[in-house]
């Protein structure tokens, strides 16, 4: 499975450096300043280093169940990958391509250090030799095999309960809260780990088209199989700049167009689609403006995913539409599976699943999905401002609404006491809630912790 794009010559010689940097020293970046930086490194990190994508348009046509996957948060408000298991000891090689390129620039100071004539050099021997330290620390602390962490966790629920693809760093993930440094690191993670496994969709759009190039270009070169691309939001553009923006990002890969005007205040034209499903790498668009949209786009070929969860199934075995990209299966991914994949429609289960889809956005996306997920132990109750919590009677009323269908559909985590503990592989006992890994948690507002800063 191949397809022609810019990457395909070059992904084998890509590899992650500088993001490392940011994450490792817990220093924050703005994410206006796209601070990602992939080199060319295959001599120090290897070819296996980077998965690269090997899927095609096709593949991509081929998941009719994408998650659009919540990004878990430890308390200090960091993305919860530290708990990384024994798999980390791959991460190690990032640590050696960061400080690889500036061996020799180190190398030379420490030659000048011996000449008296550099009044400096005192400072730069300190410098060289606290970056040889903080390397053996690194590498070696890497390896140490820790706890399994609840963004694996999640995405583990989500395989076994057979979702075909994610949507790494969307809206419902969070992608808008991170820096470039943690959205690239979190789609090469996803990858590296789950790439075999899934379809793995980064969220690399931006209203930047110099952004959209940069983290699209890095995306594909860390691995995922195919992006998502926003149109330019509040800063909107002409009919003519929607062509080139688009254009500029499709040329790396498999790419679905991400059309919704409540958020980008933008409808993205009928006609710009039918122009853009011209180019090779076009995959579909992932549709928020109804079905008679997604029927017409289907009736003249092009692939369609619903956005809308209440509408899915009706898009798919009415509308013609490929699938759905979904916010509910993060929660339910075995009950999301039957709806789409089954072999007829299933008008029950969809009259079944509304209420707990209309609770899931009873508030703007994704402060409903972060809420349930705290209730059902898979994840910290940690959110980055400006998303807080559900009230307590609306806690109160999704709580209802889950145990109706039965808790034994929803996924389930350690986190019922929230004192640590990841995933799936460990289960703790609440002090106020009703129970752990299984059931649905009474959360008290105190619990919750809002974050400001992270």
């Amino acid at each position: 499975m191949s397809f022609s794009s810019r990457h395909q010559n070059e992904k084998s010689a890509c590899c992650v450096a500088g993001w490392s940097s940011s994450l490792l020293a817990g220093t924050p970046q703005r994410r206006r300043d796209a601070g990602v930086v992939v080199q060319a490194a295959a001599k120090s990190w290897g070819t296996s280093a980077t998965r690269g994508s090997s899927a095609s348009v096709e593949d991509v046509k081929k998941c009719a169940l994408i998650t659009a996957i919540k990004t878990p948060y430890l308390k200090s408000g960091k993305i919860d990958l530290q708990k990384y298991g024994t798999r980390v000891s791959s991460y190690r090689r990032i640590v050696v391509v960061f400080l690889f390129p500036h061996f020799n620039t180190m190398r030379a100071t420490a030659r000048n250090c011996l000449d008296p004539r550099f009044l400096v050099g005192f400072f730069d021997l300190c410098l060289f030799v606290c970056s040889f330290v903080c390397f053996f620390f690194l590498y070696y602390s890497c390896s140490h095999p820790l706890v399994h962490n609840a963004a694996d966790a999640l995405v583990e629920q989500q395989i076994a309960g057979g979702v075909q693809g994610l949507v790494v760093g969307g809206t419902t993930g969070e992608g808008q809260l991170m820096s470039w440094d943690e959205h690239i690191m979190l789609i090469a993670h996803t990858s590296k780990i789950y790439g075999d496994d899934l379809l793995v969709v980064g969220n690399t759009g931006s209203n930047s088209t110099r952004e959209a190039v940069h983290a699209t270009s890095q995306g594909f070169a860390v691995g995922m199989d195919a992006a998502l691309q926003i149109n330019p939001y509040y800063g909107k553009t002409s009919r003519a700049g929607l062509m080139k923006h688009f254009d500029a990002v499709l040329d790396f890969g498999p790419t679905i167009v991400y059309n919704v005007p409540a958020r980008t205040t933008q409808d993205i034209p009928s006609e710009v689609i039918f122009e853009l499903a011209k180019h090779p790498n076009f995959a579909g668009v992932k549709e928020c403006e109804g079905n008679e949209r997604i029927r017409n786009y289907a009736n003249k070929g092009v692939a369609c995913w619903s956005g809308n969860d209440d509408e899915a199934h009706d898009a798919k075995w009415d509308a013609g539409a490929a699938g759905v990209i979904s916010v509910t299966s993060n929660v339910s991914p075995k009950l999301m599976k039957e709806l789409m994949l089954g072999q007829k429609p299933n008008p029950k289960l969809r009259d079944d699943l509304i209420p707990l889809m209309r609770w899931l956005f009873k508030e703007p996306n994704p402060i409903g999905v972060n809420t349930a997920l705290t209730m059902l132990g898979c994840v910290e109750p940690v959110f980055r401002l400006p998303y807080a919590p559900y009230d307590e009677n609306t806690r109160r009323e999704g709580k209802k609404i889950i145990e109706s269908i039965g808790t034994e559909h929803f996924v389930s985590g350690g986190f019922g006491g929230f004192g640590g503990g990841g995933g799936s592989s460990s289960s703790s006992s609440s002090s106020s809630g009703e129970k752990s890994g299984g059931g649905v948690r009474d959360v008290n507002n105190d619990e919750f912790i809002l974050l400001d800063e992270w």
